[in-house]
């Protein structure tokens, strides 16, 4: 012993071969941090400059193991490092000190060692109630149910610490990790305190630390480490005092960095009731450090606005509107950005979302069963729960029972009658209760007060005991489809019972009941049917309609049908259910509605009358053209007039609600007849529906050659007119002269377009296809000219040739009053010299023929 001795304690982590001083162990006693690994230690002395080592002690410890990353503990089950022969005397229970291999608890025992949230006694805390949390796991998927906790409400002096160590290898990536877990910790000055070493232990800096929180909270650490012997310490730090909650930890993730293009994931669903808070999590994500998520919502019109504050895995909102949500995540390393699918959040059906409701106190009066029986005939329709024993029952401790989810809606019919039936249980001697129904039958989503169909009192006397009943009936008006129904039990009891809100003793039930109509009990109505048309072209639809069937019975079905030829019918694609169907023709078809009525295995079978659809003459049909923006089409024809002839809607400019149409076909008004080497007047008023103007391109076509189709080619076109509807000039005025060379005689197609498209486009400009906005017109109009003629042909009614021109081959086609038994065919030139004819017998009154000449 000696004056001016300086002391240096040194380690040494490679077998005792080489040491380094250990920063601050300066005195002779010295009291080694945790050991993770086998260390060995010596005390240097020095004095002046003579220097002498004391002997070498090693600690050998089993190497820990440090953990892969990404890593996650969710703190469900925990084990023991403690080997039977060394564990201290306190720790004689000590086998969940740690929540897994990974970790190291110090101390093991004490009110300063961490325990999983409901292990304290392992640890021998004392007032292990002081600052315990329920439920103790942090809210999430999947569902965490325990939690670590340092007990920082016990009894002990201020400035106590305890550290919950975790071993992890960084070294698999080179950048940042990120540390993520959630935490609690109400009131009071304790804090949580986050330490790394580098080095396994030999050294720690200090991160950052934490104080109370409002509840469960995400927290986020960057880790600066490459090392693979990585150790982040979680240090809980006391203030000897007791205004709070334990330091709740739960969810520990830690993430590589991200070095690719991250996987964005998908977003969880969800089915909120309006204005209640739900959360939206990432699933299947690319889990690393360096990404950066922003989340989007749109409720209409595909426009999306970011979310302020929206930046992590998840969010918790509410909403009143059906809404959808998109995540950008972006991996920060390289700049790469990538969008989740869009997830639509729909609100849930308005019987999910009552008002709350539920009792005070669990272990007193409850519902023991809940039946529903048919009246008169008692039969049991329904019956959940079992009311036995009625007291004394360690079951009767319900407050709040959800049977929406679990159980089928029970159904119920109008002018039907029903017996409802609740059973009492108690948990000790029985007690009265008010036992109250409430049925939403205008499904409105609140229980009116003059929704209420029982309201009773149970008795220990009544035949059967504490049985109470109702008989009701569904009236006619109510609503039909699933609504729903609450019974309470009140203890003790009301004379106004309230179907929200808390109830002081019993138990709240909630169910689901279908409404139906009276079940049907034979052939059913089929109605009348119609169609828009009796007849239209190939490939444009025909709508069929039958409003006046049979709609207000229970187990009744309908379906549309269709026929080429009235005889062989099959069902019409996607029309079950429906009064209205558009089909596409594809040549002459038959409709009418089927009508079933399923009564058990007994199926009655009706249908309505027959609708004839024909094929409109070729004259009538041209080149499919339509707008099909569907209710965005906006821009109609709304007043065209040429010569004499006036088609006129009515209305204003904007705001037109006769602006709806999309194709129009006026062939069967009436011919328009034209002669040739004439000039004729139009004019064109261009209507919409929106109250802003739009531009639009107006095109107008006359079938000269009556070749059924409209030619626009740079020698020849037979696209007589175009404009273009302005704001200050809607209203458009043009002429047109029928050229010599028009066929005379003979019925041919006239075409009106307009178009939101004012560019060239070949819908407007060639008068076939599909365009977004606007309507097609086509119109039959008859050329004259004084100077030829066609002798008329007495029973010939409709006689056509095309195409004409033609290059040598062309079609003949007439229709006939009476059967042609023999026709001839004569073709000659202008000067009348025979170039062909041909015999045909048995032509009949449909007669089709192609020429070559």
């Amino acid at each position: 012993m000696a004056g001016g001795l300086v002391y240096t304690w040194q380690v040494s982590t490679n077998g005792c071969v080489s040491f380094t001083d250990v920063p601050g162990a300066d005195a002779q006693n010295f009291i080694t941090p945790p050991i993770y690994d086998t260390l060995c230690y010596r005390l240097q002395v020095s004095c002046g400059t003579n220097t002498a080592y004391s002997n070498v002690i090693t600690f050998n410890v089993p190497e820990p193991q440090y953990a892969q990353i990404p890593f996650s503990e969710s703190f469900e089950t925990w084990i023991t490092r403690c080997a039977t022969s060394n564990v201290p005397a306190p720790c004689s229970s000590c086998l969940t000190e740690v929540p897994g291999v990974n970790w190291v608890n110090s101390p093991v025992t004490g009110n300063n060692s961490w325990r999983r949230n409901d292990q304290g006694a392992s640890a021998a805390w004392s007032a292990i109630n002081n600052g315990a949390v329920n439920p103790a796991g942090s809210p999430g998927t999947p569902t965490s149910n325990y939690a670590a906790r340092f007990h920082s409400e016990a009894p002990v002096a201020n400035g106590v610490t305890g550290s919950l160590d975790l071993m992890v290898d960084c070294s698999s990536s080179t950048g940042n990790k990120e540390l993520h877990f959630d935490m609690y910790k109400l009131n009071g000055n304790d804090s949580l305190r986050i330490w790394l070493s580098t080095n396994g232990g030999l050294s720690f800096t200090r991160l950052t630390s934490f104080n109370t929180t409002t509840g469960w909270e995400s927290k986020l650490v960057q880790v600066p480490s490459n090392s693979n012997k990585t150790i982040i310490r979680f240090q809980g730090y006391s203030d000897g005092g007791n205004l709070g909650s334990d330091i709740y930890v739960d969810r520990v993730v830690v993430l590589p960095p991200c070095l690719s293009t991250p996987n964005p994931g998908t977003i969880s669903t969800a089915a909120p009731c309006p204005g209640v808070n739900f959360t939206m999590n990432l699933v299947g994500n690319t889990q690393a450090a360096g990404l950066t998520y922003q989340w989007y919502d749109s409720v209409a019109n595909g426009v999306w606005t970011p979310i302020t504050g929206a930046t992590n895995t998840s969010y918790t909102t509410n909403i009143l509107n059906n809404t959808c949500y998109k995540v950008i995540v972006t991996c920060v390393n390289t700049g790469v950005s990538v969008s989740t699918p869009v997830q639509c959040i729909n609100l849930a059906s308005f019987y999910y979302c009552y008002c709350g409701s539920t009792a005070q106190v669990s272990n007193a009066a409850d519902i023991g069963n809940f039946t529903v029986r048919s009246s008169p005939s008692l039969a049991q329709l329904y019956s959940n729960g079992t009311a036995s024993p009625q007291i004394n029952n360690g079951s009767a401790n319900g407050t709040y029972s959800d049977y929406r989810f679990t159980q089928a809606p029970i159904p119920m019919y109008h002018d039907s009658s029903y017996k409802l039936i609740v059973a009492q249980i108690n948990s000790g001697a029985f007690t009265a209760a008010t036992v109250s129904i409430w049925i939403d039958t205008n499904r409105n989503g609140v229980f009116d007060p003059n929704e209420k169909f029982m309201h009773e009192t149970t008795s220990a006397s009544s035949n059967p005991s504490q049985v109470v009943d109702s008989i009701i009936t569904i009236p006619a008006y109510t609503k039909v489809g699933v609504t729903g129904l609450r019974i309470i039990m009140e203890s003790p009891t009301t004379s106004t019972p309230a179907p929200c809100g808390p109830v002081q003793s019993g138990e709240v039930e909630d169910y689901l009941v279908d409404i139906r109509y009276p079940q049907c009990d034979g052939p059913t109505n089929a109605g009348v049917a119609f169609a828009s048309d009796s007849s239209g072209c190939v490939g444009y639809n025909i709508t069929v309609i039958d409003t006046t069937h049979e709609h207000k019975r229970h187990n009744i079905f309908w379906v549309w049908q269709y026929s080429p030829d009235g005889n062989s019918w099959a069902n019409v694609p996607g029309s079950e259910g429906r009064d209205t169907v558009n089909q596409v023709l594809t040549g002459p078809t038959y409709f009418r509605l089927r009508m079933l009525c399923i009564k058990g295995f007994t199926i009655d079978t009706t249908y309505s009358n027959t609708v004839s659809i024909t094929i409109n003459p070729p004259y009538a049909c041209y080149c499919y053209s339509i707008a099909t923006g569907g209710n965005q089409d906006s821009s109609d024809i709304g007043a065209f007039t040429l010569d004499n002839f006036t088609i006129n809607q009515g209305g204003p400019h904007l705001l037109n609600g006769q602006a709806y149409r999309s194709r129009t076909d006026y062939t069967k008004m009436g011919n328009m007849e034209l002669w040739t080497n004439e000039t004729y007047s139009f004019l064109f008023y261009h209507i919409m529906r929106g109250g802003v103007h739009a531009d639009a391109k107006l095109t107008l076509f006359m079938d000269f050659n009556n070749d059924l189709q409209y030619n626009v080619t740079p020698n020849y076109s037979e696209l007589i007119w175009t404009g273009i509807s302005t704001a200050s000039n809607f209203a458009l005025a043009g002429t047109v002269t029928i050229p010599p060379y028009a066929i005379p005689n003979v019925k041919t197609g006239m075409r009106l377009i307009i178009n939101n498209d004012i560019g060239p486009n070949v819908p407007s400009d060639m008068a076939c296809g599909t365009y977004f906005s606007g309507e097609t017109e086509d119109y039959v109009v008859t050329f004259r000219d004084s100077t030829t003629s066609v002798d008329p042909v007495g029973n010939v009614t409709q006689l056509y040739l095309y195409p004409n021109p033609t290059e040598g081959r062309f079609t003949v086609t007439f229709t006939a009053l009476k059967t042609v038994e023999h026709a001839t065919l004569t073709v000659t030139n202008l000067t009348g010299q025979k170039i062909m004819q041909k015999e045909f017998a048995n032509a009949g009154r449909e007669f089709t023929r192609e020429i070559d000449l």
